[in-house]
């Protein structure tokens, strides 16, 4: 029915299978929170959903931005990580799809799952910002790793650091748009992470994926140059987003303190 399978369309199926276990896992384990705070009907209009994020630019502004760099980096190393294996250490299209396929299953559903619990935890002893802290945690652990693959020599270790680089990247996946929740009023989230969905994948999605193959091409000028590409956007990117989101970082804890206090949390 399904016909034959070419090793690139292996890999789009093996990757999106964490997404589908911790959809399910959502699905079945966790129920929607009580609603808080102004809850309306009515859609908020647009210039007011502009008006409240403009006079809160900086904690809105340095957290979608920040995060939308390093969301870059995530993409770049997702959607080139199969080329590497095949550039770098001739593997075939099946075998770098299944590979890398394994290493989002496990490291980056790994990745997820940990993130998640630990920023809960966190939160649960008072320390409200843990979601953007965490975050700004991954982006630096991810340097090393990614910057790592530009020079190894062996596909085993190869798999190990593109494991760590790949659970590192994957911090970001929920506390993101969680954090997004958690800043913004009811009537108004849906706007915001609309707008947070539209900055990440133009920035990172519509940059990411490029960035890597402009730098493979104009700058080291070979084909087999995908791992420094990799590790190139990696050491650049990740201390730009991450030094946005920190610089932001007081104004996140004060939006945050601000909604707790309107929905009486």
């Amino acid at each position: 029915v399904i016909g034959e399978i070419e090793g690139w369309q292996l890999t789009f199926f093996v990757v999106g299978i964490p997404g589908l276990l911790v959809s399910l896992l959502m699905l079945t384990t966790v129920r929607e929170p009580a609603r808080t705070g102004i809850v309306t009907p009515e859609a908020v209009p647009v210039s007011e959903v502009a008006d409240y994020l403009w006079q809160r630019r900086r904690a809105y502004g340095g957290h979608i931005l920040g995060i939308s760099i390093f969301i870059m980096v995530v993409y770049a190393l997702n959607l080139w990580g199969p080329t590497y294996f095949i550039r770098t250490f001739g593997y075939t299209r099946p075998e770098a799809g299944w590979v890398f396929g394994l290493v989002m299953i496990g490291s980056g559903t790994l990745g997820l799952l940990l993130a998640g619990t630990l920023s809960d935890r966190l939160v649960s002893k008072g320390i409200h910002d843990a979601y953007v802290k965490i975050i700004l945690f991954s982006m630096v652990a991810m340097i090393p790793s990614a910057a790592t693959l530009a020079f190894l020599e062996s596909d085993l270790l190869a798999i190990v650091f593109m494991s760590l680089a790949v659970f590192f990247s994957a911090f970001q996946g929920g506390l993101a748009g969680g954090t997004l929740q958690l800043m913004t009023p009811n009537r108004m989230r849906g706007q915001v992470m609309a707008v947070y969905g539209l900055s990440s994948n133009l920035i990172g999605l519509g940059l990411g994926p490029t960035v890597i193959a402009m730098t493979t091409d104009y700058v080291f000028g070979y084909d087999e140059a995908i791992g420094k590409s990799i590790a190139l956007c990696a050491v650049i990117l990740c201390p730009i987003g991450a030094l946005i989101l920190w610089r932001s970082l007081p104004a996140i804890g004060k939006q945050l303190a601000e909604q707790r206090e309107a929905e009486g949390s």
